[in-house]
């Protein structure tokens, strides 16, 4: 493995459409902690024609959580925090986390609900400025955990803020200035740091774009000043000492370092998946650790082989890059000799049997994968669907996304930097499971189809529907004779009906109306990916006038926030 195995025509192919007029990458390989390769290409600011470099700042979303993760591991290595000792009395203003430890934070298996989806719920849009305050206040306000603690995995950002709030209640020091002071500092990190301030300047920092429907390039950054699960803005150049930190640890134990790549444990002692702001598994039979990041038209993955000593970190400003396909390439190119080992070893009979079908399935062979699929012991459901002769997830109010055969029972979102698999287990449903940048995003189950029931008149779903987790009312209204959701500043969208009292409306909510035990409808549950069951009472009464507008209009929400 060498330079000269990296050919200018592999590159170019891999990059070709990071052109010179447009947003693009900045690419990092690691070989035993030192740059294989440092290259840039595209532009880092369009309007100044300023072109990416190996020095350029990029926003690396959720890479930032194993740096976080780290910094929390520290403490606990240093005896000021203690990993497996609920947050309460820590965290008093937020009842919910009282019995959650640090350990399935990082882990991901605490139950909180996502902080990105609870801001969305509650009428916050892209281009508000988020600070921990606000996040911290919402998770405040939460009655309910998406599953008890310490039962499944689900990837939750909340977690993260509150633990690097942690950081600043047992410090003294925020998260960017105890980062500073610990770690990039010790490290020579000079041109990384958690950016907890949205105006705060940074020389030599890229801006992420994207294309508005007319087709023109809109600048699309995130509008944060939190830090913690995101916030991290760094370079490939800086990431080398990074990687070679976790070779070869100068400021802490190997045993943390190993400690990060040990997947946690699920309570009935079932692997996670996910180490400390890692996910942890294997690729062609070789051992990885690895994780992606992804806001606003940021994209960025890390991709680490620590048996062999390389890694890629690709960072990019458009969010049409696919930086985790073209990180595997780059390890497939490097690393060919060592997966042609791997394979030589692998036991294939023992894993095709989970999977169904024993080739590309293609043409009517898809049709397998096809029905409903939820969350185990969930009410939300997506759909799996063939049409002309391919495969389509559909989620609740779209879109819907074509799915790619890469192996017998394996998928790539198209257009996505994602991945899905189907399994089978003799007496079980089919498993459905989605991953994104090695990390499980979603694991659900086959359930069968139901009979259709009687539909409900639209008319017992009118009224106004009030969460005290999110102090915001939405609105369910008439338009025609087509029942629609207004949520205020997030507008009004229709509710498309699935089965009885149960719709699904646009930006992926799934809504289930409760009954009283007379039969009418007293409540809403509102769930996201993320967010489940989220409780919105109906008001008990209405006055006449406002009664008879709710059924002929879906005006603008008068609960909604003002922020």
């Amino acid at each position: 493995m060498a330079l000269a195995d990296i050919g200018p025509d592999f590159l170019t192919s891999l990059f070709a459409w990071a052109t010179n007029d447009g947003p693009g990458a900045a690419l990092g390989i690691y070989r035993d902690g030192q740059p294989l390769l440092l290259r840039g290409f595209g532009l880092a600011n369009v309007e100044h024609g300023m072109p990416i470099t190996p020095g350029t700042v990029f926003h690396v979303a959720s890479l930032s959580k194993q740096v976080t993760a780290f910094c929390v591991a520290l403490l606990a290595e240093r005896g000021m925090l203690d990993l497996d000792q609920p947050l309460g009395a820590l965290f008093p203003e937020i009842p919910i986390a009282r019995e959650i430890t640090p350990r399935q934070i990082l882990h991901h298996c605490s139950g909180l609900r996502d902080q990105w989806g609870l801001l969305d719920l509650a009428g916050w849009r892209h281009e508000d400025v988020k600070h921990d305050a606000d996040i911290l206040g919402l998770c405040g306000r939460q009655r309910a955990l998406n599953f008890a603690t310490g039962t499944r995995f689900q990837y939750i950002n909340s977690g993260y803020t509150i633990l690097a709030a942690a950081i600043e209640r047992v410090t003294g020091m925020a998260l960017r200035a105890f980062a500073h002071e610990a770690l990039f500092v010790p490290l020579g990190m000079h041109r990384t740091c958690f950016r907890d301030a949205f105006d705060l300047p940074l020389q030599g920092r890229a801006d992420a774009y994207a294309r508005a429907a007319d087709g023109t390039l809109r600048i699309n950054n995130p509008a944060y000043a939190t830090a913690g699960p995101t916030g991290l803005f760094t370079t490939v150049a800086d990431f080398a000492a990074w990687e070679q930190h976790l070779l070869q640890p100068q400021i802490c134990s190997q045993a943390l370092i190993a400690a990060m790549h040990r997947p946690g444990l699920l309570n009935d002692g079932q692997s996670t998946g996910y180490g400390f702001g890692l996910a942890i598994g294997r690729y062609r039979g070789l051992e990885v650790a690895e994780h992606a990041g992804g806001d606003a038209a940021f994209r960025a993955h890390y991709l680490r082989f620590p048996v062999q000593r390389l890694a890629v970190a690709i960072f990019c400003n458009t969010a049409t890059a696919p930086p985790g396909q073209i990180a595997r390439k780059i390890a497939d190119h490097l690393l060919a000799d060592a997966f042609g080992a791997a394979a030589d070893r692998a036991a294939a009979p023992a894993q095709a049997s989970r999977a169904v079908g024993a080739e590309m399935p293609a043409g009517d062979a898809l049709l397998a994968f096809c029905g409903s699929y939820r969350e185990p012991g969930g009410q939300d459901r997506v759909e799996v669907r063939y049409r002309d002769g391919r495969l389509f997830l559909c989620p609740p109010g779209g879109p819907d996304y074509e799915l790619a055969p890469t192996g017998p029972a394996s998928f790539a979102f198209l257009g996505l930097d994602a991945t899905c698999e189907f399994l089978v287990e003799p007496g079980a449903p089919m498993q459905f499971r989605t991953f994104y940048g090695g990390t499980q995003t979603a694991s659900l189950e086959a359930v069968p189809p139901e009979a259709a029931g009687t539909p409900a008149p639209v008319t017992d779903y009118v009224g106004i529907y009030d969460s005290a987790e999110l102090d915001v009312a939405y609105r369910v209204a008439l338009q025609g004779e087509a029942l629609v959701l207004d949520r205020g500043r997030r507008g009004a969208h229709p509710l498309m009906p699935l089965r009885q009292d149960d719709f699904a409306c646009a930006g992926g909510l799934s809504i289930r109306f409760e009954r009283d035990a007379a039969g009418a409808v007293a409540a809403m549950l509102v769930s996201t990916e993320r967010v489940w069951d989220l409780r919105f009472e109906r008001r008990a009464t209405l006055c006449a006038d406002q009664d008879k507008a709710m059924a002929g209009h879906a005006g603008p929400s008068t609960g909604a926030p003002s922020r």
